[in-house]
């Protein structure tokens, strides 16, 4: 009786369930592009946001702060999650401030020429026993205009107009008798 050889093939190291090597390579090869790809784009993302966040600097230093503020938004609700978008929600919030002090700086300053002003008329009148009839020159508001001065049968009352130079206007201060007041322009105290 004859003898039946049988031979055994070997299946490929990389063979399974009927793949051949080049099938499994070229899966390899496909998730190793779509991972490039992905890799790409976040760099890409995160480089655009970084871009974003050198013009949003730039601005700064040209003393742009509301482009700044607009470039820094963008980043943020562009780029969420990045780096940029972290470090451009901490400049934004560091600007704001800036914006709003400088907003109010002026008003600071016209708050302080005010006290300092009524100081001058208390001392006067504590040093000659009447109010003055008029402040010295150059006494004016951050706005470069003259302070309203004006004497009443109970003391005096002292208008800064604010920055638009309108009674009645954002903001007025005015001070009755040492005391800042919300007493309208030409009120008696």
């Amino acid at each position: 009786m004859p003898v039946l050889e049988a031979r055994i093939i070997e299946r490929g190291g990389d063979e399974v369930n009927g793949r051949s090597r080049l099938r499994g390579s070229r899966w390899t090869f496909s998730v190793a592009a779509m991972l490039l790809v992905v890799l790409f784009a976040a760099c890409s993302r995160q480089s655009q946001a970084d871009r974003l966040l050198e013009e949003a600097r730039v601005e700064v230093k040209r003393g742009r702060l509301p482009q700044a503020l607009s470039l820094l938004e963008r980043v943020t609700r562009e780029y969420p999650g990045t780096e940029a978008a972290r470090r451009a929600e901490e400049d934004a919030r560091l600007y704001r401030g800036l914006l709003e002090a400088a907003r109010l700086d002026p008003l600071r300053r016209a708050r302080d020429v005010m006290v300092q002003t009524a100081r001058e008329i208390e001392a006067a009148h504590a040093r000659g026993g009447a109010w003055p009839e008029s402040l010295g020159p150059g006494v004016a508001d951050p706005w470069q205009r003259p302070l309203i001065y004006e004497r009443t049968p109970a003391g005096y009352r002292l208008v800064c107009l604010g920055a638009d130079g309108t009674p009645g206007g954002e903001p007025d201060l005015v001070i009755v008798n040492g005391h800042f007041t919300e007493d309208p322009l030409g009120g008696n105290p």
